[in-house]
C-alpha cells in the first residue's frame, strides 16, 4: 500500500525506521475500506512492534485520496 512506502521512505529519510513508531491515527475515506487496510498495517509492520493507532472515517479528502496516515515516531539525532 502506497501510504506504508511514503511512510517508511520518509523514516528513513530521518535515518529510522518502521520500528521507531510510536502511534498512528488513520484517516480512511471509508471504513468498508478497514480490512483492506488493516491486511496491509500488519503486512508491511510484520517484524517491528505494532504501534497503537485510531482509525477514523473522513467525510471528504481533497481529490482521490482514500487513506491519510498521521504518524509520531521517536527519531534521535
Amino acid at each position: 500500500m502506497k501510504v506504508f512506502e511514503n511512510l517508511e521512505q520518509a523514516l528513513t529519510a530521518a535515518q529510522s525506521d518502521l520500528s521507531s513508531l510510536l502511534k498512528l491515527t488513520v484517516y480512511l475515506a471509508d471504513l468498508d475500506e478497514f480490512g483492506d487496510y488493516n491486511a496491509a498495517y500488519l503486512t508491511c509492520l510484520s517484524g517491528h512492534p505494532l504501534p497503537p493507532r485510531t482509525t477514523v472515517q473522513v467525510a471528504r479528502f481533497r481529490g482521490e485520496k482514500r487513506i491519510e496516515i498521521d504518524a509520531v515516531a521517536a527519531v534521535t539525532t
